[in-house]
């Protein structure tokens, strides 16, 4: 299980690339910020199991603010 790149055309359904981009980096601050890690970013399958919902391993724990400009807005 695997979320697509933000650069492959047809897997997003903005097709503004600055909406694409933001939403993507976003995405990987906002887990990364969830899970405490220090760089690299996240991979795919922990991005796909935050953006499923799971609570499972460091994605249930309270390690830091997990709120992003989607959840504001």
């Amino acid at each position: 299980m695997s979320l697509p790149s933000p650069t492959r055309s047809g897997s997003h359904t903005c097709r503004d690339p600055l909406v694409k981009d933001a939403a993507w980096y976003s995405l990987r601050d906002t887990v990364h910020r969830k899970t405490g890690r220090d760089p690299p970013a996240p991979p795919n399958l922990i991005l796909s199991k935050y953006m499923s919902g799971s609570m499972e391993g460091r994605l249930g724990t309270n390690v830091g603010d997990a709120t992003s400009l989607w959840s504001r807005t």
